[in-house]
């Protein structure tokens, strides 16, 4: 049940973190958002008819369903770095804008790994279900864990925690899950082949050896990640994240600084004499911009040259020097 409920809780919360990610990285595109979702769910539905047509893939994956869970964390890294680097991939320049085709091809690569993972995961998931009681079980406590991970992550993002301490806690989550399943068979009554038993009788299928790794794993894992996210380390992953994507766009220098609100990130940081703001992948305010921005003020002041005071509607830091 756990495992189920820490499926639910990380699969919400690294899609919305994906998500935010990539639609940074897609500049905000409308059309993108329709793609991502369309292209999230192909590869969960294709990846688990391929698992339920293949007997011999679903045993194995049943008899390793807790390997197959940890799965989801190389898998996250991956997509985010894809995503991250979505332009190379589609073999667009920073100043390029996207078109139809290169979003959609490239949204069906991105989303393949966390997706996929998703996919294999919920047929053994309901075969363990079956076996102990109703399939409707896998949907209600996976729910649960959706709507608790989508209140956590939303919180986390709404405090301004960086994604990348963010993918720490759910990592040390759904380590943790795995780790407490390794501990309940340990502690199972038993009896002669308990351990290997226990989970075959569970999960329907001849008796699996079990992995001295996997065992391993469980429990450091959970630790290893919690040590991570107490030494900041995802601080010193974030800068180097955020000077990469100065440099996608600006071929000189590093961000100075760089804040987050529940809906970006914003960079910020000398470039050429000017001082910008860099969100979803371009400039979205610089100073000064004298041309520009003088255009402007040169206009509304010929209409009203005696005006003592001037209302700025939306981002304005430089229209509002040179009115001043």
């Amino acid at each position: 049940t756990f495992v189920l409920f820490s499926y639910g809780f990380f699969t919400i919360a690294a899609q919305s973190l994906l998500f935010r990610e990539f639609i940074t990285n897609f500049e905000g595109n409308e059309i993108a958002v329709g793609i991502f979702f369309g292209s999230w769910f192909l590869w969960v539905g294709a990846a688990a008819t391929l698992v339920s047509k293949s007997r011999v893939l679903a045993d194995r994956l049943a008899a390793n369903v807790e390997i197959l869970f940890l799965c989801y964390l190389p898998a996250f890294i991956l997509q985010f770095i894809m995503i991250v680097r979505a332009r190379e991939l589609a073999g667009l320049e920073a100043y390029a804008m996207w078109s139809f085709r290169d979003i959609l091809l490239t949204s069906l690569l991105v989303n393949a790994p966390v997706s996929s993972v998703t996919g294999m995961f919920f047929p053994p998931a309901c075969r363990w279900a079956q076996a102990n009681g109703a399939v409707s079980k896998v949907y209600i406590i996976e729910a649960a864990g959706s709507f608790v991970g989508g209140i956590a992550v939303t919180l986390l993002l709404w405090h301004g925690t960086d994604a990348i301490a963010i993918f720490l806690i759910l990592a040390a989550v759904l380590s943790a899950s795995v780790c407490a399943v390794r501990l309940a068979s340990l502690a199972a009554p038993k009896t002669p082949q308990t351990v290997k038993e226990h989970f075959s009788r569970r999960l329907g299928l001849a008796a699996p050896a079990m992995s001295t790794t996997a065992c391993l794993l469980s429990f450091l894992l959970p630790v290893v990640f919690v040590l991570l996210l107490m030494a900041n380390v995802n601080d010193t992953l974030a800068e180097y994240l955020q000077a990469a994507k100065w440099k996608k766009l600006l071929s000189e220098g590093a961000p100075a600084g760089a804040f987050r609100t529940a809906r970006a990130e914003y960079l910020y940081g000398h470039y050429r004499g000017q001082w910008l703001i860099l969100r979803e992948g371009s400039a979205c305010e610089t100073f000064p911009e004298k041309a520009a921005n003088g255009r402007i003020a040169a206009i509304s002041l010929c209409q009203n040259p005696t005006a003592d005071s001037v209302l700025v509607v939306g981002s304005g830091i430089g229209l509002c020097r040179s009115f001043l």
